[in-house]
């Protein structure tokens, strides 16, 4: 329990210096945009970017939201881990069979 107090602080420290949710929406949607033919100074332009960044922003929330449960979970199962599977074995004479 006491590396998650660790941890949490940690994570939010390097987070810091990443691009904002809507930043990063808009360039993935700026190389959609352009990839469609429709990059800066194209006539809809300005037309795909405001129909796609809304759906982008919700996509990347979303993406973020999984990557920090994952990291969660991950931190979860390190610090209480499922106990090992118990082995049996039987020695008949010379063999040895372990299930």
């Amino acid at each position: 329990m006491k590396h998650l107090f660790l941890a949490l602080p940690f994570a939010a420290l390097v987070l810091t210096g990443c691009q904002t949710v809507e930043e990063a929406a808009t360039k993935k949607v700026e190389a959609v945009c352009a990839q469609g033919g429709y990059g800066p100074g194209s006539r809809y332009h300005d037309y795909c970017l405001t129909n796609l960044k809304p759906v982008a922003v919700q996509m990347e929330q979303e993406r973020r939201q999984r990557v920090l449960a994952e990291g969660l979970g991950d931190i979860a199962r390190g610090l209480n881990p499922p106990p090992p599977a118990k082995m049996t074995c039987v020695q008949t004479g010379a063999v040895t069979r372990c299930y």
